[in-house]
């Protein structure tokens, strides 16, 4: 009870504190002799700004998260020269062909991409079907082969890695004998 009281104080000191600093920066910026209008303006534009790049480092920090998880799954492959590769920003779409790199286990990957952004899906299929995956349905694509980090990056440059998932299928059932025949398939016609 006391500490939900002492709790509750701190946070609207701390978000006066905060108010009073977005308040004095604004001031600060609008210069000597602005109005209140423009003192608003100024203000809205600083919150419209820290909201923006909260949400940017939400989603890094999303990217960051998932390429860990894929990475300790082993479902991608990370060389030294995408650790060095550097962002730049999407001017057309990258590559689809990526190196490959054989796995262990089967992996699919399904994917729910927009119909508006139906560009980017064939770039997906593209780049899957380079990567030496093969169509189990529209949206539903299974292979061998590690997935490469460099892929996982370039999704999120095009934002779409939010509708992509990436299984790793450890113990198939009745879907091994499908599974085996569609990757044998894809390997006597590549």
């Amino acid at each position: 009870m006391r500490g939900d009281y002492l709790f509750s104080v701190l946070k609207s000191v701390g978000e006066g504190l905060d108010s009073f600093v977005v308040l004095s920066e604004a001031v600060l910026t609008a210069g000597y002799g602005a109005t209140g209008k423009r003192i608003d303006y100024e203000v809205s534009k600083i919150k419209k700004q820290r909201t923006v790049s909260a949400l940017e480092r939400k989603r890094k920090q999303r990217l960051s998260s998932v390429l860990w998880k894929l990475k300790r799954d082993k479902l991608i492959e990370v060389n030294p020269e995408t650790r060095a590769e550097k962002r730049f920003p999407l001017c057309h779409y990258p590559s689809p062909t990526y190196k490959t790199f054989r796995g262990k286990t089967v992996k699919i990957v399904l994917f729910d991409i927009k119909e508006k952004e139906r560009a980017k899906r064939i770039w997906l299929c593209s780049a899957l079907k380079n990567l030496g995956f093969r169509m189990l349905q529209k949206s539903a694509w299974a292979g061998e082969n590690m997935i490469p980090k460099r892929l996982i990056l370039d999704l999120d440059k095009l934002e779409i890695l939010g509708d992509v998932e990436i299984l790793e299928v450890l113990k198939p059932g009745s879907l091994k004998e499908n599974l085996r025949e569609i990757i044998d398939r894809s390997s006597k016609t590549s």
